[in-house]
């Protein structure tokens, strides 16, 4: 979404939830997200970050992790379960009361010998007019689930630590639309898809 024509997070936010919407009443539709890279989709970033309550790390040694933006319906969309804790909700949109949720590799890998529920990290975007980091104050974020590690480049190969952050609290100007359909998408995606324009 180009900063000319959606300048603000609210602007951004305001679009996408008319597109769900829109998206979601389509038939055929069982379930859609929006997230700003798609598992499987090759391309992705990642974000250094702290844990609150420990020292920050020494140069050259941050600890990172991949991140996605995500709607509240990503997990259930892609059928990607939380192994615990819970995922985002409608009220997850203020982002002085920052929350993110990770994955398993996350956990296993900062939080060896401890539950990360409840801790809180702080992300470091960067800032700036990169397009492909979301709007973000680097507040702190409470960890308020774990999932199920998403393939990022292909099937079989292990994933690095990821961080999933609602998109209410983090606008991005890269979005993805992700859609489950009733029976095959190449069925749905027809004309019946194409008479609806999301200008």
């Amino acid at each position: 979404m180009p900063a000319s024509r959606y300048a603000t997070g609210a602007a951004e936010r305001h679009f996408v939830d008319e597109v769900m919407v829109r998206l979601r009443a389509l038939p055929g539709v069982v379930g859609a997200s929006v997230a700003n890279y798609p598992p499987l989709g090759i391309i992705g970033t990642a974000v250094n970050f702290e844990i609150e309550g420990r020292p920050a790390p020494a140069p050259g040694e941050a600890m990172t992790a991949r991140f996605r933006i995500i709607d509240q319906e990503f997990f259930r969309t892609m059928h990607v379960p939380l192994v615990k804790g819970r995922a985002f909700e409608a009220g997850d949109a203020d982002e002085a009361r920052g929350v993110a949720i990770v994955s398993e590799s996350f956990a296993r890998r900062f939080f060896p010998s401890e539950d990360c529920l409840g801790k809180r990290v702080r992300p470091h975007f960067p800032g700036g007019d990169a397009f492909w980091y979301p709007q973000s104050a680097n507040l702190p974020l409470r960890i308020v689930g774990i999932a199920l590690d998403v393939h990022d480049n292909d099937i079989d190969t292990s994933e690095t630590p990821q961080m999933h952050l609602p998109y209410k609290q983090n606008p991005s100007r890269i979005v993805h639309l992700l859609v489950r359909t009733r029976g095959a998408p190449r069925d749905w995606a027809g004309s019946r898809a194409r008479r609806h324009s999301f200008d």
